[in-house]
Order: C-alpha cells, then sequence, then structure tokens
C-alpha cells in the first residue's frame, strides 16, 4: 500500500535544529492565540522513516556523514559496513567542580594540523581496535570519525546541544559511559602538550583539548532506500549529504548552515534541510529561515509543503490558506526589537497540538 509519501509530489522540510532556536525565545504571546491562529491550517501526515529515523536522538547520522565525507575510505567495500562514531576535536574548560564544553567547531584547523593530532591519537584508539580518521570536505578537518568492527555505543549527545553545559549532563545513560569517559581522558592527556596546542595557545586560540563522542551506528541495508520518494535534495550537513547519496537521488547538493539554496527544482518531490548558521544571531537565522520559506511559497507547482521539526511529527499545509495569508499573521507576531520571531513558537505550539490530535 503505497503511503503519502510516494503518492504526491511534494517539498519535505527538515528542520531538526529548530528546537535550538525556540529554547532562546522570549516570545509571550497567550498559548490559545497562537493555537487558533495556525492549528486549523495544519494536517498530520506520515514522516518518511528514513528522514524521521534520522532525526532520532540515537540516530546513525556518523555512518551517514562518514560517507559522504570520508572520500575513497568510505567508497571501499571493506569497510562499508563498519560501525562509525563521530569523535570531534573541541575545547572544554574545567572551574572549580565540574567539566564545560565551550567550543565545538570553527577551530580554523587545518589540515596538516588536524593530520599530526589524529597521528598522536591514533595508538590510544587502535588499542581498541577502532580508526581515528577526519573529514575530506569542507571543514572536514574539525569532523572526526572512528571506525570499528563491533559496535560501539557512543555517550554524549550532540556537542551543539551541549555547548555550556557540565560534561556530566551531556552523557547519555548508557552502561558505556565509562569506557568513553576513560578514552577521553586518556586523549586529553595526549592532547595537552602537542606542539599543535602549543603554538594555538601561543597565538591565543582555544586548544583543541578533548574529544566528544556521538552520533554512532552503521548505515541501513540499501534496500531500505529504494522506500524514498524524492528526486532530489538541498541539504546543509554532511549526515543529510550522505543520506541523499545513499538514497541515490538523481541530483542533491549540499549548501552551508543558514545558506540561500538557489535553483531549487521546479518539478518532481524535493528534500530540503536548513540548518543554524552558528555564527550568526538568533534573529539572523530567523530571517534567513523566512527568506527560504518565501522562496518555497513561490513554487510555480504548488506543491505540499510538509515541515518536520522531530522524528515522528510531520504537519502539511492545508492548501485552503495560502502561505502568504499564514507568514503575514505570523511575522505581525514577531516584535521586531527583541531576539525573538513569533512564529517559531506558533509552529512550537501547533507541532504539540497536531501531535495531541493524533
Amino acid at each position: 500500500m503505497p503511503t503519502t509519501e510516494s503518492c504526491v509530489d511534494h517539498i519535505h522540510l527538515l528542520l531538526p535544529e529548530l528546537a535550538d532556536l525556540l529554547s532562546g525565545s522570549a516570545h509571550k504571546e497567550p498559548l490559545q492565540r497562537s493555537r487558533q491562529l495556525v492549528a486549523s491550517r495544519w494536517q498530520p501526515v506520515s514522516a518518511a522513516p528514513m528522514a524521521a529515523a534520522l532525526l532520532q536522538p540515537q540516530a546513525p547520522v556518523a555512518a551517514f556523514a562518514w560517507r559522504h565525507d570520508g572520500g575513497a575510505a568510505a567508497a571501499s567495500h571493506t569497510h562499508q559496513h563498519d560501525f562509525i562514531l563521530r569523535a570531534d576535536p573541541v575545547h572544554m574548560q574545567a572551574d572549580m567542580t565540574r567539566v564545560h564544553l565551550l567550543q565545538v567547531a570553527d577551530f580554523g584547523l587545518q589540515p596538516e594540523q588536524a593530520d599530526a593530532l589524529i597521528e598522536a591519537l591514533q595508538p590510544l584508539f587502535q588499542e581498541h581496535d577502532m580508526l581515528l580518521q577526519r573529514g575530506q570536505f569542507a571543514n572536514g578537518c574539525e569532523r572526526w570519525y572512528l571506525q570499528a568492527k563491533s559496535p560501539q555505543p557512543a555517550a554524549w549527545m550532540p556537542p551543539w546541544q551541549a555547548l555550556g553545559r557540565p560534561l556530566d549532563e551531556a552523557l547519555l545513560s548508557a552502561p558505556e559511559a565509562r569506557v568513553w569517559l576513560r578514552l577521553q581522558a586518556e586523549a586529553q592527556m595526549l592532547l595537552h602538550q602537542h606542539p599543535v596546542n602549543l603554538q594555538r595557545q601561543q597565538q591565543g586560540l582555544p586548544a583543541l583539548n578533548s574529544l566528544w563522542f556521538w552520533g554512532g551506528g552503521r548505515l541501513p541495508a540499501q534496500a531500505a532506500a529504494s522506500t524514498a520518494s524524492w528526486s532530489a535534495a538541498r541539504v546543509q550537513s554532511p549526515q543529510m549529504a550522505g543520506y541523499a547519496d545513499w538514497l541515490q537521488l538523481p541530483q542533491w547538493q549540499l549548501y552551508s548552515p543558514g545558506s540561500v539554496m538557489q535553483e531549487l527544482p521546479a518539478t518532481g518531490s524535493l528534500l530540503l534541510e536548513w540548518r543554524l548558521d552558528r555564527g550568526r544571531s538568533q534573529a539572523d537565522n530567523w530571517q534567513a529561515l523566512l527568506r527560504l520559506l518565501q522562496q518555497l511559497l513561490a513554487d510555480r507547482q504548488r506543491r505540499p509543503l510538509r515541515l518536520q521539526c522531530v522524528a515522528g511529527r510531520c504537519l502539511q499545509h492545508v492548501p485552503a490558506v495560502t502561505w502568504q495569508q499564514v507568514l503575514r499573521r505570523l511575522r505581525a507576531l514577531w516584535p521586531t526589537a527583541q531576539r525573538t520571531v513569533g512564529w517559531q513558537q506558533a509552529l512550537h505550539w501547533l507541532t504539540a497540538s497536531a501531535s495531541a490530535q493524533q
């Protein structure tokens, strides 16, 4: 029995980091007003199974990211079924009682510096039958991967969700946590006096003094890709680029987070992913997302637009009301003097109310 996903051409927009923006919202409009504003204009629809799976907390994002990011090494048939785990370099700092994660990207790390650090750490992981490698594409020097034959469940949530938080609060509840804490401590000792970090400290730059283990898993069986109905994809993360490649979509492109996606295909079903540009303010990111929505409103084929913020929840706009009308009313809730966008909070409430109606 075909699902809704495979019957109608549509645009499926993934917003996996919407909650990160909502967490900083200062919007104070009453809950009831927002529900009345948009709840009648949306309806729940079935989510694409694999796209939904990538939004789960335990999703194998590292395996999909490595498929794109690993170049020739990832294409090797010898290792295509290995367990892949992210082991990203990070900057952590201790206070009197706890250790906090302070920086997870944008270190300006050069390829030769990343290779030198990895070479120093390699023997540690080889003792545990794992291989440490880095990404080969844009900013890949700061995306590191552990490759293993046997499952190695990760201990931590995605790093951007743990920024500023104590290490113990970012740990996932898993029996393997102690193993990763021990490996992390040993890696920290190797990184502490490494020449690359000593040079960075002399230059006033943050040291890459720890590793963050997350997103582990294996690629699903290739047969699962046959259920996808999209003809093209425009994505903003390595894992979604790997996902599009795994689906064998005839055309897909990777953009930098927060950028404008040009020349969207005019026909067929389209998979889009939008992520935060973490070097920009909250207000600037929402402006960029609004521009993307306005771009989608100009779709001449009037393909239904589906929004998916979390796994298992997918909402489709009811075409009886135009997107322009919805945006005008939602933007009226946005006090531009504040660092908030009212319609995001409305969308958050909408998602919750639609879920309750299922």
